[in-house]
């Protein structure tokens, strides 16, 4: 009950630090270019994508017989992106860039930012009860450490206050998330 009212109050200030983002833009018509730079830019890209292969992997725990403890945090990660999501397209529209990237992979591998392969995709589809629940963790953990990666990326070399924002209360929620998992890892 506590982690859910922590992770509810971790995805509300993600909320409110993008909210600014897409209702300012909106209401202007204008483009912040002068307060965006690459690194900006970059970091929501790249999280959008992260996000999108997060909620792939959180849909596929309710059909591969995931414990009830992986399918809630599943539930809990799919649910925590959708604003986000909308809130970072609103950006980068209002910035004149495309949603994200698509960085080539060479299979079986990882890359640094936590993206996996299509080959580990593939792996974690075909396994069911127990042995999805681990490598599904053993997956998201490295997933989240590679979005830490990224928010810490963007609060080192990023400029836009909205952009930074989000990196902190990602800092602070998939922090947590990630110490969630490894617990769950422990048992």
């Amino acid at each position: 009950m506590r982690m859910n009212r922590t992770l509810a109050a971790l995805a509300m200030a993600c909320v409110v630090a993008l909210t600014g983002c897409s209702d300012r833009m909106e209401r202007s018509g204008s483009s912040s270019a002068e307060n965006v730079n690459a690194t900006d830019v970059m970091f929501l890209q790249d999280m959008l994508a992260s996000y999108q292969q997060t909620d792939r992997m959180s849909r596929m725990a309710e059909s591969h017989g995931a414990s009830p403890d992986v399918r809630r945090l599943s539930r809990r990660l799919e649910l925590s992106h959708g604003y986000e999501t909308r809130s970072m397209t609103a950006c980068l529209k209002a910035w004149g860039h495309s949603g994200m990237t698509q960085m080539p992979m060479k299979p079986g591998t990882q890359a640094d930012d936590g993206m996996m392969s299509g080959q580990r995709m593939t792996t974690l589809f075909r396994l069911r009860g127990l042995d999805f629940d681990r490598r599904f963790l053993v997956m998201m953990m490295a997933h989240h450490e590679g979005a830490l990666a990224t928010a810490h990326d963007e609060l080192d070399d990023g400029i836009n206050p909205r952009a930074r924002s989000l990196a902190q209360g990602m800092m602070r929620e998939h922090g947590a998330e990630l110490e969630t998992m490894e617990r769950m890892t422990s048992r």
